[in-house]
């Protein structure tokens, strides 16, 4: 997830939970402080061991700490509130410095882990905004940017996922034009397993065909809510 300088991240993020499933996609496109031209990198990190992923978005200098509290976990809820407090210990450490980049940054930095808590019995996510200083909060829906027309309907094959990302990165480019997202990442995650794929280019051509061509054709596993 992590890259080198304070990056800020352009980020489309999703997050659906069921009690015994999970799926959660991101994108790839990140930007260096004053370039003009867009990186790649991960914005999902697995710990396999834990069956958790971390997902982030905003400046990737703080996600870093919780990269790391992440990675050493051994269960969701511990991670959960590891994380917690790397964010927050990370975010005096910059605020001075992020703030000559953007005043508004604690309001754009945002992280979640997915995964089965074994306190809840669930699959479950926890939410960290900045807006609330990181508090761990816990919910079944994640849906960063909502597309524009406002809720949407939850996708139920990788073609329906990519339309919907492709929705999000439509809404990103009104602030920011050259947006692309270039590769999707999506995770399905059940109690004792994570599936990884990767998209790249997913916001350019036919949606069922990019879906075919990637094997991704099938319905996801009806690892999304319905």
């Amino acid at each position: 997830m992590a890259a080198h300088g304070i990056v800020a991240s352009v980020t489309i993020l999703g997050v659906l939970v069921k009690p015994d499933r999970a799926i959660c996609w991101t994108d790839s496109e990140v930007y260096e402080s004053g370039e003009p031209a867009s990186q790649h990198c991960p914005k999902m990190l697995v710990n396999p061991l834990a069956r958790v992923i971390l997902l982030g978005t905003g400046f990737s200098a703080l996600l870093r700490p919780a990269e790391e509290a992440a990675l050493r976990g051994a269960s969701l809820d511990g991670i959960a509130a590891a994380v917690s407090s790397a964010l927050r210990k990370r975010a005096g450490q910059l605020a001075r410095q992020l703030t000559r980049l953007d005043r508004n940054w604690l309001a754009c930095q945002m992280a979640a882990v997915v995964g089965f808590s074994e306190e809840a019995g669930r699959m479950l996510a926890y939410t960290f905004s900045g807006a609330s200083f990181f508090e761990p909060v816990v919910t079944v829906r994640i849906m960063r940017p909502e597309p524009e027309g406002g809720p949407v309907a939850e996708p139920q094959c990788m073609p329906e996922l990519i339309a919907l990302a492709r929705r999000q990165i439509a809404y990103v480019r009104e602030s920011c034009p050259t947006a692309t997202g270039g590769v999707l990442q999506v995770a399905e995650l059940r109690p004792t397993e994570i599936i990884c794929r990767t998209i790249p280019d997913f916001d350019v051509g036919d949606v069922h065909m990019i879906g075919v061509e990637a094997g991704h054709d099938q319905p996801l596993r009806k690892s999304v809510p319905v």
